[in-house]
């Protein structure tokens, strides 16, 4: 299993059921949900699976407790019933993570604001999570909080890595037989009869394929404009701080809102490290480029959490490294970019569909609707798929994408990080580094170290020349600055 191998495959020139262009944690869904029913399918993604929103959300899997506020009843329970069947499916991927939402006033009518809400949100999920905690309870487990804080409510979400997560579910649909490309660039797209000719760019030979397949599904996030401008689409950039748990000892997380605007904000304990998100903001930038964290939002953020965790006293010093990504959202032209709903639209055009919305917790609720409407579209009738049913692969999958957090401790045998990287889909140092692992993100120095000290392996692994791998460090470098404050 290999990109090479996948290339192979193509220049056959088989016909396709579905080309799916998009490799984020949607268009990996629906690889895996059309692959599982016996469909055959290739996805094609521009850069690397998970680079664009995938690898930059808020890696919450929630139900999106202020969306009850908002009103939108509806999604939320999709979200709270999403959330439970995938705790229970990836249990090694996604944990339950509890939350406090402090209290700054002891006001009756917000309490019972917060426990109509909370009541609901169990509800939905059939089970009590909800609980209220004191001042002196709060204080405990949020060691730096503000100490003027009345007590607080709490109630239980999950967190996952949300590359890990797309990495899984793309590899349970290779698995079954799917084909799966990464710096794969959809040039064009034509129609000849009833076959549509999907024409991609290969970054790496420069070389143009053409793909022949019955139907098309975009599932391209904040990228759907370029294959559909009649969808209304707003760019949404969000952006996130990465801390040292030393400075913010925190025993689960916190959602608060901001001192100015009261936008609803988080704080939650992340692989070893506290991520602080996010902010929410029109983008009208290149999408094609790496997106950075603006001055003016580390501040708005650094403001919030020093207003919340006053004693903690963090400063830019302290942040280890920053995120930030553009979401594709229903434009329903609200004043505040966070009330947008996060539902999803789904839209045909004779074979093909265009989904964009959604969120990370209902990928698979969103697969599931796109995947029906391609059966309908073919005249297929696929056999019943149950989401648990093909365990063992997924624990094929998950004993791969498991190793790449210990991927550069010295105790891995040699033959093993080689194998490991030759089945990861890794063509550039920085899918390594910032997507793979995590050492981007989470090492002051981006992981210089680790890399020199598996230089020799990276490039037997990857057939890479000594001309190639300075280049790669070179590219490494540059695109690690837009993951620093001040890079």
């Amino acid at each position: 299993m290999s990109r090479e191998n996948f290339i192979e495959k193509l220049k056959r020139g088989d016909i396709f059921d579905v080309v799916v262009v998009g490799g984020g944690i949607t268009g990996s869904g629906i690889l895996r949900r059309l692959s599982m029913s016996g469909l055959k399918v290739v996805l094609l993604e521009q850069k690397d699976f998970t680079w664009g929103t995938s690898s930059r959300s808020g890696k919450l899997v929630h139900g999106g407790l202020r969306y009850i506020k908002q009103g939108q009843i509806v999604l939320t329970y999709h979200s709270v019933r999403e959330r439970e069947k995938l705790l229970k499916t990836y249990r090694e991927l996604i944990l339950p993570l509890r939350f406090a939402i402090p209290l700054e006033n002891n006001s009756f009518v917000k309490k019972a604001i917060y426990r109509f809400g909370l009541f609901i949100y169990d509800l939905f999920a059939m089970k009590k999570t909800a609980n209220y905690v004191s001042n002196s309870e709060l204080v405990r487990d949020f060691e730096f909080i503000n100490s003027s804080i009345f007590g607080a409510y709490t109630f239980f979400d999950a967190v996952t890595d949300d590359v890990k997560l797309t990495l899984q579910v793309l590899f349970e649909a290779l698995e079954y037989g799917a084909l799966a490309i990464n710096y794969a660039k959809v040039a064009e797209i034509n129609k000849i009869h009833e076959c549509y000719k999907v024409v991609f760019e290969d970054e790496i030979s420069g070389k143009r394929f053409t793909v022949p397949s019955k139907s098309v599904v975009f599932a391209t996030g904040a990228w759907i404009g370029e294959f559909n401008p009649s969808l209304s689409i707003r760019k949404l950039k969000g952006s996130h701080l990465v801390l040292p748990f030393e400075k913010m000892p925190i025993r689960y997380a916190c959602a608060v809102f901001h001192p100015k605007d009261k936008r609803p904000l988080y704080v939650i304990p992340w692989n070893g490290f506290v991520l602080f998100g996010t902010t929410d903001i029109d983008y009208g930038e290149n999408l094609n480029s790496e997106v950075k964290i603006t001055k003016g939002e580390a501040e708005y953020l650094l403001e919030a959490l020093n207003h919340w965790f006053p004693k903690a006293k963090i400063d830019s010093k302290d942040v280890i490294s920053t995120f930030s990504g553009v979401r594709g959202v229903l434009n329903t032209h609200k004043k505040d970019p966070s009330k947008e709903t996060r539902d999803y639209i789904l839209k045909v055009k004779e074979k093909m569909i265009f989904v964009a919305g959604g969120k990370l917790t209902t990928f698979d609720y969103i697969s599931k609707k796109v995947s029906k409407k391609i059966f309908s579209l073919l005249n297929e009738n696929p056999a019943n798929i149950n989401f648990n049913k093909f365990e063992n692969s997924s624990k094929k999958a998950v004993s791969v994408i498991s190793m790449f957090d210990k991927l550069f401790w010295d105790s891995v045998e040699d033959n093993y990080f080689s194998k490991v990287l030759k089945s990861s889909f890794v063509v550039h140092l920085d899918d390594l580094m910032i997507r793979r692992s995590r050492l981007g993100l989470t090492n002051l120095d981006g992981g210089f170290e680790c890399l020199n000290k598996k230089k020799g392996l990276i490039m037997s692994a990857l057939g890479w020349s000594d001309e190639k791998y300075n280049n790669e460090l070179k590219r490494y470098k540059s695109v690690l600055r837009y993951y620093r404050l001040n890079g």
